[in-house]
């Protein structure tokens, strides 16, 4: 389950498609460069959500996204020519039982990765804040199903590896 689009953002379309109809300046401004139709504003929602995932299918760049959300960093000042965006740390506790490397959870996540049968986690950032990571999931194939490996609600956590 990759970033949703929610209730609130589904609303928004069919009223959006109406406000263009509206008698105001922000009507008259999407009128002048021509109606958007339902089709094209659930695109750019579906992109927005999209844009909020990291998609990744081996260990070494799995490891080197998740590096950037380390709590050890948070306080580091950026050396000269680090064009590493600064993410937010998660909480320390989470980082040393799940997320840091050669933990149970990280060593599973590499075992899976290593098989090379199609696996890929994905990284679901905040809506709210993209710079803070809400949950990490794993998939196999187009079709199937995500699987929540860890969540920073802890909804997920130490359910699958402990």
């Amino acid at each position: 389950m990759p970033a949703h689009i929610g209730i609130f953002e589904r609303l928004k379309v069919p009223l959006a498609t109406l406000y263009q109809f509206t008698p105001t300046a922000g009507g008259a401004a999407m009128r002048s460069t021509g109606f958007v139709t339902p089709a094209e504003i659930w695109r750019s929602r579906v992109k927005d959500a999209s844009s909020r995932d990291k998609r990744l299918d081996t260990y070494i760049s799995y490891r080197k996204w998740l590096d950037k959300f380390d709590p050890a960093l948070a306080g580091k000042k950026r050396a000269a020519g680090d064009d590493q965006v600064r993410m937010t740390p998660v909480a320390a506790d989470e980082w040393d039982h799940y997320l840091k490397a050669g933990t149970v959870f990280d060593t599973a996540v590499k075992t899976v990765l290593d098989r090379n049968e199609g696996w890929r986690i994905d990284f679901v950032t905040r809506k709210s804040d993209r710079h803070a990571l809400k949950r990490i999931e794993i998939k196999q194939g187009k079709g199937h199903m995500s699987i929540t490996l860890w969540s920073h609600d802890g909804s997920a956590n130490g359910r699958l590896f402990d």
